[in-house]
């Protein structure tokens, strides 16, 4: 978490790791999840640690060192082998990092670098599905077809799913959509945080105070679009989601955890801006009147 919190300040400055903090706080949603830090953090966020790393190396020393393909492709082949669960999320993640960097240091060659590093994640990510496939080839007994069954329910059913045994508990979930699921956690029944407080709030929250920070930034002659930024929440908001959409049938079943994923995310990255825009307006003001 500090080499991420420190990627940030790199990139953003002080206002942004204080944002991305805070907005954390106050929701016990968040730290009860913290019980098993491995399953938390060393997992979860393994792979954008080692991009950020990557990244930062990259600004000290602006050369790419061929071994980063092989830290990207371990990187998502450990954080994805021990489980099935987030691959998407970890994924998009993992690329977050460089994709901030491609738009400061946009050429063709830098493109290159960032396309096969993401190959690179899909490579992690296969290696670890065969590694899963002979996990579920040897509990069923050496049958192909229950294995492939299994992955299939996982990935591309829509179906209940028991997360142990792989068996469908329900029927139910085959009349959902990946919108219901996205819009469940979001702000429907399971959406809540605390104190009735749903990620949706926080969206919109942050949505008008960037209105407020584009007015202000505006009416001191300073408006300009910073693309970073963009992608940060941009690919945050994809990595939140990706899961519920590509899963379906988890994500419904799970609601308790596909929540969290809110947290992994879009609800940082809606911080970070927050503090960003927030200590940008300050400073512009403070310049203004000297």
């Amino acid at each position: 978490m500090g080499i991420l919190l420190a990627a940030v300040y790199v990139k953003f400055g002080i206002g942004a790791v204080f944002g991305g903090c805070v907005i954390l706080v106050p929701f016990k949603i968040f730290f009860s999840a913290i019980h098993n830090l491995y399953w938390c953090f060393g997992a979860r966020l393994f792979p954008t640690v080692v991009s950020a790393i990557i990244v930062l190396d990259l600004i000290s020393t602006n050369k790419w060192r061929k071994r980063n393909y092989l830290f990207i492709y371990l990187a998502i082949l450990i954080c994805t082998s021990h489980t099935f669960e987030f691959t998407t999320m970890e994924m998009l993640m993992c690329i977050t990092p460089m994709m901030i960097w491609l738009v400061n240091n946009w050429n063709w060659s830098c493109f290159i670098l960032v396309v096969k590093s993401g190959i690179m994640c899909i490579l992690g990510f296969l290696s670890s599905m065969v590694i899963w496939g002979i996990q579920l080839i040897c509990y069923y007994n050496g049958s192909i077809d229950d294995a492939l069954h299994h992955i299939w329910y996982i990935f591309g059913s829509r179906s209940g799913l028991d997360a142990i045994s792989g068996e469908n508990i329900s029927e139910i979930g085959k009349s959902v959509t990946a919108w219901q699921v996205v819009a469940d956690t979001l702000y429907g029944e399971h959406a809540e945080l605390q104190w009735g407080i749903k990620p949706i709030h926080l969206a919109v929250g942050a949505f008008l105070l960037f209105l407020f920070f584009f007015l202000h930034a505006h009416v001191l002659n300073k408006t300009r679009v910073d693309m970073s930024m963009l992608i940060l929440v941009s690919f945050g908001l994809a990595s939140s989601i990706s899961w519920l959409v590509i899963s379906q049938g988890h994500s419904y079943w799970h609601p308790n955890l596909a929540i969290i994923l809110w947290f992994y995310c879009l609800i940082p990255s809606l911080g970070i801006f927050s503090g960003w825009a927030i200590e940008h307006m300050i400073r512009n003001t403070i310049k203004r009147r000297n």
